[in-house]
């Protein structure tokens, strides 16, 4: 039987059938391989409470996920939405994500349709959009964090001077995601999975937060952060905003593999009651062998639209290049191409108001006071001259 120890929570007897059926099915010993690698899939339940007390449960959703990790790289199916399932790979460099739609829409083909707008569905003949992202966490929303969180964060927790944002957004549209300090505690085995987390309000963190290259930027969200630059964030110092924690393991190929965890966030709001408003619990339904190498599926492999968020410019309104491929191949940013596409983009863009603002503020400042200062040394230097 694999080995359990359990914390807070008892493992339920049926889980614990569906794992020795798992191990005794795929005849993987504990002792075959020392690299993390393997194959699990699990249910999530969210749940949201209203304020001021948290204890009014008003909204439940289950959903369905699946992480296939090979040591560094991992590979992240989420079915946290009705009509996609959404799909985030980490190669060791970037995070790589597309959406396959799961329904038909016949938007194509209607008649009756004067507008183009969002298509709620896989229409026949459209590219898949493949977005690339230079970092080692998801930067999505929490069908994507929360399972990362669980299985596939262990090698970026690890870093020195890594930033935890905060699970429950999608980061990149959340000023204050990186607004926080986290207390961490790690299994002890190779891989180091977390165990606990604890995420408390910065500040500091708070007022730098909006700065941070990750968020997605056009001139309306570019104004927003710009009028939070340096402001006082709305939520208070060292308050315990989130709480991440194993409630039950299990040990595979000498690797400890969370079997259920829990995610509490709190209203840390300034003036706020502190109440639990949302909970999301994870329990593990599978657990295998990685018995495949790690891709990113693509409904249209052969035409790729890539939303490339490596190519940024510090001072124009450039988020991100756009090109398309026949194959889905995502180039160094260091090829010509893409970096031709980034020159001319940067040359066509405005320049970020949240990069222009203290500039502006320089500007004011030296007429509102350079203009008398200069005044008053041209009298200074004229009553010399008729002092002589």
């Amino acid at each position: 039987m694999i080995p359990f120890c359990t914390e807070r929570r008892t493992i339920p007897f049926t889980t614990i059938v569906v794992w020795v059926a798992l191990f005794v099915g795929s005849g993987v010993s504990q002792n075959d391989s020392k690299a993390a690698a393997f194959d699990v899939s699990m249910k999530i339940t969210l749940a949201s409470y209203t304020a001021p007390r948290g204890i009014k449960r008003t909204n439940t959703v289950v959903f369905s996920a699946r992480c296939l990790v090979a040591d560094d790289k991992w590979l992240i199916e989420s079915h946290s939405t009705k009509n996609a399932i959404y799909y985030a790979y980490y190669d060791g460099t970037n995070v790589m994500q597309t959406a396959v739609f799961t329904r038909e829409d016949d938007l194509a083909t209607r008649t009756n349709v004067s507008f183009k707008g969002f298509v709620n569905g896989n229409t026949p003949g459209l590219p898949s959009v493949m977005s690339v992202l230079p970092e080692a966490h998801p930067h999505s929303h929490i069908g994507v964090n929360l399972p990362w969180l669980a299985y596939c964060s262990a090698k970026f927790l690890q870093k020195s001077g890594r930033l935890l944002p905060v699970t429950r957004q999608s980061v990149r549209h959340d000023p204050f995601a990186f607004g926080y300090l986290d207390k961490t505690t790690c299994f002890t085995d190779q891989f180091r999975l977390p165990k606990r987390i604890d995420l408390f309000v910065s500040q500091d963190l708070m007022q730098r937060s909006p700065r941070r290259e990750s968020f997605i930027r056009g001139k309306k969200t570019a104004e927003y952060r710009s009028a939070l630059f340096n402001s006082d964030p709305p939520y208070e110092d060292g308050v315990l905003a989130s709480t991440y924690s194993v409630e039950g393991w299990t040990n595979f190929t000498e690797t400890t593999i969370p079997t259920h965890f829990r995610l509490i966030d709190y209203n840390a709001a300034k003036n706020g009651d502190k109440a639990m408003t949302m909970e999301a619990s994870g329990l593990l339904t599978s657990l295998g062998p990685l018995e495949s190498s790690l891709a990113l599926p693509m409904s249209n492999p052969t035409n790729v639209w890539i939303n490339d968020l490596r190519f940024r410019s510090e001072d124009k309104l450039v988020n991100l290049i756009r090109y398309a491929t026949t194959n889905g191949i995502v180039f160094p940013s260091t090829n010509a191409r893409l970096k031709s596409i980034f020159l001319e983009a940067e040359r066509r863009a405005p320049r970020d108001p949240a990069k222009t603002r203290p500039f502006k503020i320089i500007a004011f400042t030296l007429i509102l006071f350079g203009l008398p200062l200069a005044y008053l040394l041209t009298l200074i230097r004229k009553r010399k001259l008729s002092d002589k």
